[in-house]
């Protein structure tokens, strides 16, 4: 810019140059060059000339020698246009001509130009409304630990790119706005995401912190930033963050299914099939020849560890603190290939291993009035595993632990060990959602409660 202003300034004061000739008999003829606006098949040079150029403002009117004074009075103070009109131009002064005012001596140089628009530049950033910058979050999404087509989606719904109701009425595609899963809201992309109700309950459901005011809110931007960034610096372990893409992946199948086949897809059965999804994935990383390190080594070794001949009893507990009650669920997977179900609506206990070993006392019972009297029951709770194997000494579960004795005396095969949480979606599921009744309650079926 400051060069070519410089060329402008060349025009100005040397205007029997070669350039100044050639370039007045194309654009210029009978003006100044400062005055033109626009130019016909102007050229590459002519145009960033003209696009560049400096402010000026004639004050005298040349044909009549008069003070042009709509100009004094934009520039001047009136008390001092007043004076200046006193005096005629023609009087006191040569042709009007152009000044530069920010050297002493009025003549353009190159360094003072770029002094100014940068001086310009920066005022300019100052006052603008800047809108977030979302770089950071996109380079995130793409060192995330999944498929590259999980973190393309991504990519697309933080950048604006997916297909919404909202978006396709606003490019004239249809004239419906309204969210095809609850239609009392536009669908837009974080509406689709985060704040429709089915959505809103999958991410309740998963195991990724939300609270009211942090997440999720009614900005697209800051839901991601939570996801990406705030929810580990809250302390969320990285193996629940990483099902993110999965999540958002199946929300956003769930919604097409209900927009092409008419299907109604459940929250918890959405994030079931996340989880399994990125269950699988992560074990289908670990390959003959593969570098087996980290989480994976020890998803590994758990699944291979808890497979048993014995039937298994799946169990967790759903635990809140100030809540006024508690959820626990459990899932038997028998030998024969089939399965039960058990959901618990509970009053609140005092800790969450009180919830996990009143949960575990109730499988327990189910398991004896079903008639298996051998059985391997599994947590993620290793608190509860190390408390029953080493028989730990806690007087806060007396009364619990006398009535775990009581039913142990019963079983012909009894076992318990620790999985890991990955490995226990299905009771985790079930224990979350009886906590979400909010009401005392007992389900033990081959169906799953609805």
């Amino acid at each position: 810019m400051a060069l070519l202003a410089k060329q402008m300034w060349r025009l100005l004061h040397h205007p029997t140059s070669l350039l100044a000739w050639v370039l007045k008999g194309r654009y210029f003829r009978h003006i100044s060059p400062m005055e033109v606006k626009t130019s016909n098949s102007p050229s590459y040079g002519w145009r960033s000339i003209l696009a560049h150029k400096t402010f000026s403002a004639k004050i005298i009117d040349q044909s009549s020698k008069q003070w042009r004074v709509e100009v004094l009075e934009a520039l001047i103070d009136l008390g001092d246009v007043q004076l200046i009109q006193s005096l005629r131009p023609s009087d006191n002064f040569r042709d009007d001509g152009y000044c530069w005012i920010h050297t002493k001596s009025g003549m353009y140089i190159v360094k003072s130009g770029y002094k100014l628009a940068m001086q310009l530049k920066e005022e300019k950033v100052k006052t603008a409304v800047t809108e977030p910058c979302i770089n950071p979050l996109q380079a995130m999404i793409w060192k995330l630990q999944a498929p590259r087509k999980l973190k393309h989606f991504l990519w697309q719904a933080l950048t604006g790119c997916m297909v919404t109701c909202g978006r396709l009425a606003n490019r004239h595609c249809g004239t419906d706005r309204s969210c095809p899963r609850f239609g009392d809201f536009e669908e837009s992309i974080n509406h689709l995401m985060f704040l429709c109700p089915p959505a809103l309950q999958t991410w309740a459901l998963s195991d990724i912190p939300t609270s009211p005011g942090s997440f999720p809110r009614d900005s697209l931007f800051e839901n991601f930033d939570y996801l990406l960034l705030r929810a580990k610096e809250n302390g969320t372990p990285q193996n629940l963050i990483a099902r993110l893409p999965w999540i958002a992946w199946f929300i956003w199948k769930a919604r097409n299914d209900k927009v092409f086949n008419g299907n109604d897809i459940i929250p918890p059965d959405t994030v079931l099939d996340a989880t399994r999804e990125e269950e699988n994935w992560r074990v289908a990383q670990v390959l003959p020849g593969n570098e087996v390190t980290g989480r994976n080594l020890d998803l590994i070794t758990d699944i291979l560890e808890n497979e048993s001949p014995l039937p298994r009893c799946l169990v967790d507990a759903s635990w809140v603190t100030n809540s006024t009650d508690s959820g626990g669920g459990f899932v038997f997977d028998l030998v024969s290939g089939t399965h039960m179900y058990g959901s618990f609506g509970m009053d609140q206990v005092l800790s969450p291993l009180h919830a996990e070993f009143t949960i575990l006392v109730l499988a327990m019972k189910s398991s004896l009035q079903l008639g298996f009297t051998s059985m391997s029951f599994q947590t993620d709770c290793l608190q509860l595993v190390k408390l029953i194997n080493d028989e730990e000494d806690w007087r806060a579960l007396a009364s619990e632990w006398n009535e775990f004795i009581h039913l142990l005396s019963s079983f012909t095969v009894f076992s318990i060990s620790f999985i890991a949480r990955e490995c226990n979606v299905r009771a985790d599921l079930l224990a979350k959602e009886a906590h979400l009744q909010n009401s005392i309650f007992s389900h033990v079926n081959s169906d799953i409660p609805g």
